[in-house]
């Protein structure tokens, strides 16, 4: 009988939020269930899920459920979610995987809770999936979708013909990749000088003090998970004052990229404020 294996993208297509919690729950279906089924190992972690407060401490699967869902401490109140979840709009219902429907269902049930939207390209994220959105009263949510801050998309319109690219592809290749750097953690190897760490923020916020270096290596990186920088073609039908060009296809460079760990340490320090004020917990019947 073969070994049962789990993708990462499966689990987080299950729900699962990313953060250690994947590659725990991988090295211990490796460890202990390598020869289990797939009929009997995923209605565990579909359990594990739902209600990850009953398995805190579970031998096997007790770590698993803290990152799932911290362990709330002794001397705060737990506040239950509400039975039914508040009405949502969705776009695109067909484009959406299961895991963001699950933790949109979730999310909506939160007592601070109005309203909510998912949109066509929503996927899981930490505990809101990216792409949605969800409307709460007099309460903001330090980490929500994900923790980078100003996470956005930019299209640079290059003044240089579309048929130029596949001329010069390797060229275009050698200049995105001497001007950012990919990956989990990834940063410059040498000091660039740049106008933002020069800002008074970074003395006068103490949240933010001593970040200007982890500030400057990443400044300009695209990171990893789904950040990235690619070429492609524009079509600009008619001349374009603004761009400054004439009607015709041009080459276009896409990235999608944000904060990487300069928003993280700020979005841990307000995340665990925020789980001094108050501890939302799962029920067992959603």
């Amino acid at each position: 009988m073969g070994k049962f294996k789990i993708k990462p993208k499966e689990l987080i297509q299950l729900g699962f939020p990313q953060n250690p919690a994947i590659s725990l729950t991988i090295n211990i279906l490796e460890k202990h269930f390598k020869y289990d089924t797939e009929e009997t190992v995923i209605p565990i972690l579909t359990q594990l899920l739902a209600t990850p407060n009953n398995y805190y401490d579970h031998e096997i699967w007790g770590k698993v459920a803290e990152r799932i869902q911290p362990r709330p401490p002794a001397d705060k109140e737990v506040h239950q979610l509400m039975n039914k979840g508040v009405d949502f709009n969705v776009f695109g219902a067909e484009h959406i995987e299961n895991g963001a429907w699950t933790q949109m269902k979730i999310a909506s049930k939160l007592p601070i809770a109005v309203a909510g939207a998912l949109m066509p390209d929503a996927h899981t994220g930490y505990g809101l999936p990216i792409g949605g959105v969800l409307a709460t009263k007099n309460v903001v949510i330090p980490y929500g979708a994900g923790v980078d801050i100003g996470c956005r998309m930019c299209l640079s319109v290059l003044s240089i013909p579309a048929h130029e690219f596949s001329h010069h592809a390797h060229s275009f290749e050698k200049v995105l990749l001497e001007n950012t750097v990919f990956g989990t953690g990834g940063e410059w190897s040498k000091n660039r000088a740049h106008e933002l760490i020069e800002r008074p923020l970074f003395q006068t916020l103490q949240v933010l003090r001593g970040l200007e270096r982890k500030a400057l290596k990443q400044l300009g990186t695209s990171g990893s998970g789904n950040h990235f920088a690619e070429f492609g073609k524009l079509l600009l039908p008619a001349d374009d004052k603004d761009l400054g060009l004439k009607a015709g296809d041009y080459i276009a460079i896409l990235t999608h990229s944000g904060s990487r760990g300069l928003g993280a340490t700020i979005a841990k320090y307000y995340t665990n404020l925020a789980m001094k004020k108050g501890i939302y917990q799962r029920k067992p019947n959603i």
